[in-house]
């Protein structure tokens, strides 16, 4: 178990209790021990909760220790009772088949209340007891918010693949039940009515935790095994500067490849620009491509989003604004396809110092680099069991060519006051799933883009809200419309045009 500062452990080398300084999970520093168990009657349960820990031994009793202070921990009180689980909270002690104990005084523990449910496993929230049994009775939800008389709520059955639960674990509206060869998952949001979710065929398993969307396992033959509850919506805090800003969107919701300005950047004060041999605005936020964005405050922005560890990135010879994954890349594990192409240093912006040499890419940031021929970079390049890095990295060849200015400079000359309003024809056309539809506006104007079906029902609204002049672009995804014909309309104060559209699956 960890708490604070202190991981604590109970085992059988030694038969004991350790307290583990990880304040510096790099150096971490045994600090303190306590005897207890025998070769017959070994720890094999452990839970903490505020200042105690509680250790159950195998077949045997429970033994409360005292960890005030982590550095001397000791014993308090052992309560004569078989144990397979433990859960603790408020001085209440739950062990597997609902028997909740009283231990605020460990020399005198009392049984508060039982309702001998067949099960191996337990699990307390502030307001549950989740109870993990056999296959028939695979999961059991009991209000426990009065101690004294816990009743059950629901139960739901569970396959284990023989035998019975050994673990549970929650996070968020999911608990997570590991026994024998397989792990469950189950929605609890309605505890009157939990629903199985999914499971996972694992090797024989003692342990499972979850934090955030990720799951823990230890199985016996494959070690520390991770999983990703895609189900769970993610939220990652950005911090951006006042002014400009070079940016990227590392991930978007339920893994799309784009999104919005609008809905990803309410409070900015610009239109996206992009570089391709000038700046150009975009609608659309792409991943894997780099953009300026004002804002008139320093802003903290929540993004939703599924991660994104690796990513693909066309260049063109000259400068680029290139974008990030979720996790930190450090230049030199870029690599490139062709291989071995040359590169300038990579640039980023470090507020009103102006760009800067990167040794880093970090997420949700953009980044300008120089490339010597078309090519596809690699964030990162492949690493295999994540010690070395391959040979078909970039190289880096220092430059004193500076990248672009900014578009506060740049705008008015790449974008010159647009006279004709205007509807492209979508490209590619026909496609499958997506295409990109770019129009011109000569005056700033409100601007509705709509899809319509051959029936004329609006399957799609792309835009609508204010903009100002420009060239514009916007992608539709059509993964979920079947093959036919399309409309889409685009709609200002200068008047409405219609373009036709194809999807082919």
């Amino acid at each position: 178990a960890v708490e604070g500062s202190y991981a604590y452990i109970a085992g059988t080398y030694g038969y004991g209790f350790w307290t583990v300084d990880v304040s510096n999970p790099k150096a971490p520093v045994k600090t303190g021990w306590v005897s207890m168990g025998s070769p017959r009657f070994p720890p094999l349960e452990l839970t903490v909760d505020k200042n105690r820990a509680y250790v159950g031994l195998y077949d045997s009793a429970i033994v409360v220790v005292d960890v005030t202070n982590p550095a001397a921990p000791s014993r308090l009180g052992i309560y004569t009772q078989s144990v397979l689980s433990l859960g603790a909270r408020d001085s209440l002690l739950y062990l597997p088949g609902m028997s909740i104990l009283n231990v605020s005084d460990p020399q005198h523990i009392m049984q508060v209340s039982q309702l001998q449910l067949p099960s191996y496993a337990i699990l307390v929230d502030s307001t549950f007891a989740y109870n993990g049994g056999f296959s028939d009775t695979g999961l059991t939800v009991v209000d426990i918010s009065i101690s004294s008389r816990p009743a059950v709520v629901s139960a739901i059955g569970l396959a284990f693949g023989g035998g019975n639960a050994t673990d549970m674990a929650k996070s968020g509206k999911y608990v997570y039940v590991s026994g024998n060869v397989r792990l469950n998952a189950v929605d609890v949001s309605n505890p009157v009515s939990p629903m199985f979710v999914a499971s996972h065929v694992q090797t024989y398993s003692w342990g499972v935790a979850a934090q955030d969307r990720y799951v823990y396992l230890s199985e016996s033959i494959d070690g520390l095994q991770i999983f990703e509850n895609k189900l769970i919506p993610h939220h990652q805090p950005y911090s951006f500067n006042a002014g400009w800003n070079m940016i990227s969107v590392p991930s978007f919701p339920g893994g799309n490849s784009g999104g919005t300005k609008g809905f990803l950047f309410p409070s900015s004060v610009s239109s996206a620009f992009t570089y391709r041999s000038g700046y150009t605005v975009q609608d659309t936020i792409k991943r894997g491509i780099g953009y300026w964005l004002k804002f008139d405050s320093p802003q903290d922005v929540l993004l939703p989003d599924q991660p994104v560890y690796s990513e693909t990135i066309a260049v063109t010879p000259g400068w680029n604004m290139i974008g990030s994954v979720s996790i930190p890349v450090p230049v030199s594990h870029i690599g490139s396809n062709p291989p071995d192409i040359e590169t300038s240093q990579f640039f980023g912006l470090s507020g009103s110092a102006g760009y800067e040499i990167a040794d880093t890419i970090q997420p949700c940031k953009g980044y300008w680099v120089r490339v010597n021929q078309p090519a596809t970079l690699i964030l990162p390049a492949e690493v295999p069991s994540g010690k070395t890095v391959p040979a078909s990295t970039i190289r880096i060849l220092p430059t004193s060519e500076r990248p672009p200015s900014m578009p506060a400079s740049e705008t008015s000359q790449r974008l010159a006051h647009p006279k004709e309003f205007s509807l492209k024809q979508n490209h590619p056309n026909p496609f499958n799933p997506s295409t990109e539809i770019r129009y011109v506006i000569p005056a700033t104007s409100w601007v509705t883009l709509k899809v319509y079906d051959l029936l004329g029902r609006v399957i799609g609204t792309l835009v609508n809200e204010l903009k100002h002049e420009g060239e514009y672009s916007i992608t539709w995804t059509a993964a979920e419309y079947p093959s036919g014909v399309y409309y889409y309309v685009l709609s200002t104060s200068a008047g409405k045009l219609t373009r036709k559209m194809v999807v082919i699956k």
